[in-house]
């Protein structure tokens, strides 16, 4: 019997890095189905990139969703206690420029 095979790598080792160094769009998003455990943000608040706003508990797990970038926070759609689905908007930051530009 002969069988064919044929496979395809792509790598990603440095995916991450350059992830990290890009700018953000000031969307968080959760990164999967979870309960949020803490609101560490308020609308109006002024954060800077990197801050921890939102813990997600999944997996028994907590995971710290931080800010994209730096700037001041539209709004804050979840609450304590919350369940969400992946890839839900948990908080959206207005960018220095856009608050610049009204």
């Amino acid at each position: 019997m002969n069988l064919e095979s044929a496979a395809a790598f792509e790598d990603n080792t440095l995916n991450s890095a350059a992830r990290a160094a890009a700018a953000g769009d000031g969307k968080l998003l959760a990164p999967m189905d979870g309960r949020i455990v803490a609101v560490r943000a308020k609308a109006g608040e002024a954060v800077v990139k990197g801050q921890v706003l939102i813990v997600l508990e999944a997996m028994k797990m907590q995971h710290q969703i931080k800010a994209n970038i730096a700037g001041t926070v539209e709004a804050v759609a979840v609450a304590e206690g919350e369940q969400v689905s992946g890839r839900k908007l948990l908080v959206q930051i207005k960018p220095p420029a856009a608050e610049a530009a009204e």
